[in-house]
């Protein structure tokens, strides 16, 4: 019998371990097979010295390029399909957003998505920033309203908000 598959994705290594090393391992010490999707800035023994399999990735957070956001997307979904998770854990607003709408496709049975913040989208005034405040409203709401997926906030009114 296999074990049971978790895939960990967020933007970058460093907030992995200081924010979700600890879920890992509670991960990996009930029986989970856990991998961990990030872009790297730490080397990368510092992920797999826990028993986890690193996947690197090509994330810039802070980049808004459709294009590159697109790669990120593709990558994720091709790597969902290749890994058959049965859970994905989503940390921070890309891998949330686009991570959301690859495990959809690729049909992820559970999703748990950790919101930390909206970000600078639905705090930045301005016609354009509204503009990008309803797409990406969108876009959440077709990552995450479906059966399976649980959203996990960590702010009440970014809750409140999205709701």
């Amino acid at each position: 019998m296999t074990k049971p598959r978790i895939l960990i994705i967020v933007n970058v290594d460093w907030f992995f371990m200081s924010h979700r090393l600890p879920i890992a391992q509670a991960a990996r010490d009930a029986g989970y097979d856990v991998h961990v999707a990030t872009a790297l800035t730490l080397a990368p023994t510092d992920i797999e010295q826990h028993g986890f399999t690193l996947h690197p990735l090509d994330i810039d957070r802070r980049s808004t390029s459709a294009w590159q956001g697109l790669k990120l997307f593709m990558t994720l979904r091709r790597l969902m399909i290749a890994l058959k998770p049965d859970v994905v854990h989503l940390v921070t607003i890309k891998p949330v957003l686009l991570g959301g709408l690859a495990a959809r496709m690729a049909r992820v049975p559970r999703v748990i998505a950790a919101v930390s913040g909206l970000g600078f989208v639905f705090t930045a005034r301005g016609l354009r920033a509204a503009a990008r405040r309803v797409m990406v409203s969108n876009l959440y709401r077709l990552a995450l309203a479906r059966i399976g997926v649980r959203v996990v906030f960590q702010n009440d009114d970014d809750q409140s908000l999205l709701q």
